[in-house]
């Protein structure tokens, strides 16, 4: 087998293991909730599905998606179309209300469980248009962490730093250090967890550990839930050497992809890497079918955070749709992907 087989193979895997959307494609007569109950369009049984469908005021001016009635909790739904005329919106089959109709613009809200919801695309035009629902449940990923690193303020200072892009159910953070890059050996160093701010815009916060002597230093965030689950980041690195005039964090480098921010983004995000020496890279942006549609290569001749910004264009600057993409880099033989997300 050819390598270039066997690395689409296995690219296509990764895929699969990160696509967190189950894509559902429109099936005929899911214009009213008799055809759906009567028919065989399956129901959407995850909050994270992209259904793609097309709709015609002559013809099926409304297209019913089904929810399992398990669903429950924290759900986001945004829509894009052509020419942006599909509107959308969420019925409560059960009370016979609408929890939003008629809309364009991303909408979040809590699903009851037991109760039967029905995502409902509209078009009120003649003309037939194609269009692409995104559902994501926010609530899988407590924190979205952006950054976290270490900085030597000045002869027994450290200060931590790191950035949120989202956070939901989160009860706060705790900072772990160690004289080795063994998680065990870390002891917390702050007296009070650091409250969250369940925002979902960016944040910053710091942490200053006061009074270290020389030597060296692990540091660990700890994220924890409100449901007591725990999450840790890191190790970050810093040397105190009390011999030496300036404080030098002596950051260790590696080759990572960091993540896109913001992230999901309209209508520009910026994909941080980070790499630990020389290395000509490569970051390509790939569609949920696979399809590459952007790539970018560049070369760095030292260690370092870079970052390459993507508005959104293939590579002919035509403007993509709405929806998933996976963003790949490939350094040396590092090769890394992550998932964002496009909302217009």
């Amino acid at each position: 087998m050819k390598k270039s087989l066997i690395f689409a193979c296995l690219f296509m895997l990764s895929l699969s293991v990160l696509l967190a959307q189950v894509t559902y494609n429109e099936v005929e007569k899911n214009d009213t909730v008799a055809q759906v109950e009567a028919g065989s369009q399956p129901k959407i049984m995850t909050k994270n599905a992209i259904l793609i469908g097309s709709v015609q005021k002559d013809n099926d001016q409304y297209d019913y998606w089904k929810l399992d009635e398990s669903l429950e909790g924290n759900i986001k739904i945004s829509i894009v179309s052509d020419a942006n005329v599909a509107t959308y919106g969420l019925l409560n089959q059960s009370d016979k209300t609408w929890v939003f109709r008629d809309i364009k613009e991303p909408q979040s809200t809590d699903l009851i469980p037991t109760k039967v919801y029905y995502l409902v695309a509209r078009n009120t035009t003649n003309t037939k248009v194609a269009y692409t629902v995104t559902l994501y449940d926010e609530a899988t990923l407590p924190v979205e962490l952006s950054s976290f690193d270490a900085v030597l303020l000045n002869t027994n200072n450290v200060q931590l730093n790191w950035t949120t892009q989202t956070e939901a159910n989160m009860v706060g953070y705790n900072i772990y250090r160690s004289n080795d890059d063994v998680q065990t050996n870390a002891i917390r160093v702050n007296n009070e967890t650091i409250g969250a701010t369940n925002t979902s815009s960016e944040h910053n916060y710091s942490f200053i550990d006061y009074g270290i002597e020389e030597g060296e230093y692990y540091y660990w965030l700890q994220s924890v839930e409100s449901n007591n689950e725990i999450e840790m980041h890191g190790p970050v690195q810093v040397i105190y050497n009390i011999n030496t005039d300036v404080p030098n964090p002596n950051y260790q480098y590696n080759h990572v992809l960091k993540g896109a921010y913001p992230n999901p983004f309209n209508p520009s995000t910026s994909i941080q890497y980070e790499l630990a020496c020389a290395a000509n890279v490569q970051i390509s942006i790939y569609n949920t079918k696979g399809q590459r549609v952007k790539t970018y290569n560049t070369s760095h001749n030292a260690e370092g955070t870079y970052s390459v910004t993507w508005n959104g264009e293939d590579e002919n600057g035509k403007s993509v749709n709405s929806g998933v993409y996976f963003y790949t880099m490939t350094a040396g033989k590092t090769i890394q992907s992550k998932k964002m997300i496009l909302v217009k």
